[in-house]
């Protein structure tokens, strides 16, 4: 594989959280073909329900996500789970000072009464965002949207689905088929929907910031 080495203003900081397990990897000043969350859909409802999608969205999607995913798959299931949150706290971050309007959390936990939470959660007065991180499965996938959309926040929603390299073997093309349906399924309940995959940048291309 052809590597392209640039430089990330944002490595240091991110690295801090990852550097116990990744420092025979990555120089913390060295970013390897910048990886960064694509949107792949968008439910039709979502532009006229959510009034900060685009700032969301791009907060997301101007993401490097490079020193956390590059070499995620030849990591231990434990070691994957450890880049995950650091990657989710160093999103979780990023979101709170890019959409200052939200009070965003890791970790929310939206019923009192079950272990079960929300991976991040951000809110103001008038919305809710959701998003999940999960590995390219479509079953996971699907199973954490019904599960958080069956819940009643009071609020309009804008669910995001945020996917990851899991493992080889997983089908990427099954996952975005059913990102798909999602989409189309939220339009019909009247909640906002945006599913992202995580991919490596082609050469040539830049993403937009």
């Amino acid at each position: 594989m052809d590597l392209e080495v640039r430089w990330s203003p944002e490595a240091t900081e991110d690295l801090e959280a990852i550097a116990e397990y990744k420092t025979n990897r990555v120089c913390p000043f060295l970013i390897m073909v910048p990886m960064h969350p694509v949107v792949r859909i968008t439910s039709d409802n979502t532009a006229s329900v959510f009034n900060y999608t685009d700032q969301i969205t791009s907060a997301i999607t101007s993401f490097n996500c490079a020193h956390f995913f590059l070499n995620h798959l030849d990591s231990t299931q434990s070691d994957q789970r450890v880049v995950v949150t650091a990657f989710q706290d160093s999103l979780c971050k990023r979101l709170s000072q890019s959409v200052p309007s939200f009070e965003w959390n890791t970790e929310y936990k939206f019923r009192h009464n079950q272990r079960d939470s929300i991976d991040i959660f951000g809110a103001n007065p008038e919305f809710v965002v959701i998003i999940e991180l999960d590995k390219h499965r479509a079953d996971q996938v699907t199973k954490k949207f019904v599960s958080r959309i069956s819940e009643d926040f009071g609020k309009s929603v804008l669910y995001i689905s945020l996917c990851y390299p899991g493992t080889k073997s997983m089908n990427l093309s099954e996952c975005i088929k059913y990102l798909g349906y999602l989409g189309s399924l939220s339009e019909r309940i009247g909640t906002s929907y945006i599913g992202m995959v995580i991919e490596q940048e082609r050469q040539g291309e830049k993403n937009a910031s």
